[in-house]
């Protein structure tokens, strides 16, 4: 899926490691605003769930990816428009 570089948009759905830094995915956030569109917080029983709509470049959005899960947090990329890319090869941005 992110073999050829490209315009994409899905949605990350993030949620953290005990001991991850919120204030570290706070950055991250502001880091990749560029590609963030909508960015909401939400409660699953006793879990934080973050979800943020993303749309850019595939690089970008790869990036943003791999910053989370630096961070310590776990992250799975949905694509919404798979532009020009044959959605039986998508997968994760990694």
């Amino acid at each position: 899926y992110l073999l050829v570089p490209h315009s994409c948009m899905g949605i990350l759905v993030v949620t953290r490691t005990p001991g991850a830094s919120m204030e570290e995915f706070f950055r991250v956030v502001a880091e990749y605003r560029d590609v963030i569109r909508i960015y909401s917080h939400l409660h699953v029983e006793e879990a934080c769930v973050e979800t943020m709509i993303v749309s850019g470049s595939s690089e970008r959005i790869r990036g943003l990816y791999r910053r989370l899960e630096e961070v310590g947090y776990h992250a799975r990329y949905i694509p919404l428009d798979y532009r020009g890319v044959s959605p039986a090869s998508s997968s994760a941005p990694r």
